[in-house]
C-alpha cells in the first residue's frame, strides 16, 4: 500500500447538518437551559465532555482554533470568536439536531 492510500485508510468522515437551513443559535440556547428534562441535560453533559475530550487530542495549533468551554452553554456563548467557528457551528447544528429528536 503507497503512502496516500495509506493516509486515506487512516481518514475518518465526519457529516453534519445544512448549515443553508434557518438559524438554529437561539433554539439551542434554549434547550440548553431547559432543566425539566433529565435526558436531555444527560445527552448535552455527554456532549460537552467527549467534545473536551476529542479536542484535548488534537494538537495545539488545532485546539487553538476552538474557544476554551467547560459546557456548551459557555461553547454556544463563545460561536464566532474563534477561526474554527464554521465546524463549530456544523458540531452544535447536529447537537441542535439530536436535542430537537430526544425533547
Amino acid at each position: 500500500m503507497r503512502m496516500s492510500e495509506e493516509k486515506m485508510a487512516e481518514s475518518q468522515l465526519l457529516l453534519f447538518g445544512d448549515l443553508s437551513a434557518t438559524p438554529f443559535e437561539d433554539q439551542l440556547r434554549a434547550l440548553l437551559h431547559v432543566e425539566t428534562n433529565p435526558l436531555l441535560q444527560d445527552f448535552f453533559s455527554r456532549v460537552s465532555f467527549a467534545l473536551r475530550r476529542f479536542l484535548g487530542t488534537l494538537p495545539a495549533h488545532q485546539q487553538d482554533l476552538f474557544p476554551r468551554f467547560t459546557t456548551l452553554i459557555d461553547l454556544v456563548a463563545k460561536v464566532g470568536e474563534t477561526k474554527g467557528t464554521t465546524a463549530l457551528r456544523f458540531f452544535l447544528l447536529s447537537v441542535y439536531e439530536v436535542a430537537q429528536f430526544i425533547v
